[in-house]
């Protein structure tokens, strides 16, 4: 595997990603409901991922475990922004290497829906748009590893969004990217960790895309009451 995962994320970045966190106010409840041991943590994504770079801090400080993010595989093609994803103990997001992080017992984040999901219309906040994507499905079913849902509330407020006939970008799948206002408003960030949900035993006929299901109605039910709760 390229990434060294005995190196520890380095100090300066931890204290650049907890600038972000405290920036957007943001809090984890529940966190104590995160296994020890290899976990798959999944959550809804936001406009530039903001959601991840002040969720990230937060995992560390309450588990005292540095978090490794499944990344778009595009992005590590950008050579500044490999660095950059590397130095938050980022990976490119393989089924393979999420494999081998999980059986070296690492909490590894992804998100599913990927750019899709974080590229939203004003219309769209805080529904999953995964289109039937069961990769972490894939990876939790071959490990036996639990997954964790972690729902993400404010993220999706940040950037004022001016339409959703943006221009498409090719390192990002070639997704539609919504025009909006670069100007990070200070949203309270509020995240909601769920209870973990164990996969199904591995045989020849196991469905992922069943306990993918599974897995994103309670993502979407956690979001729903994340919404109703939050002041």
């Amino acid at each position: 595997m390229s990434t060294d995962l005995t190196r520890p994320i380095p100090a300066i970045t931890l204290k650049a990603l907890d600038r972000v966190s405290r920036y957007f106010d943001t809090q984890l409840y529940d966190a104590h409901k995160i296994p020890e041991g290899g976990v798959l943590i999944v959550g809804n994504h936001a406009l530039a991922g903001i959601d991840a770079l002040a969720l990230m801090p937060k995992l560390y400080d309450a588990t005292g475990r540095a978090p490794r993010g499944l990344g778009l595989k595009a992005l590590f093609d950008v050579p500044v922004l490999k660095n950059i994803l590397e130095e938050c103990g980022a990976v490119a997001g393989e089924r393979k290497t999420a494999c081998e992080l999980l059986e070296a017992q690492e909490m590894v984040v992804v998100y599913p829906g990927g750019a899709k999901d974080s590229l939203k219309t004003r219309s769209e906040r805080y529904r999953l748009k995964w289109d039937g994507r069961n990769g972490f499905a894939h990876v939790a079913i071959k490990t036996g590893k639990p997954v964790v849902p972690i729902a993400g509330i404010g993220p999706d407020e940040v950037f004022p969004i001016l339409t959703s006939h943006g221009l498409r970008v090719p390192w990002l799948n070639n997704q539609r990217v919504p025009l909006f206002l670069p100007l990070a408003r200070r949203v309270p960030f509020r995240f909601y960790v769920g209870d973990p949900i164990y996969p199904p035993e591995h045989t020849l006929e196991t469905d992922s895309s069943h306990f993918a299901r599974e897995v994103s109605t309670a993502l979407q039910d956690l979001i729903d009451r994340g919404l109703k709760e939050r002041p």
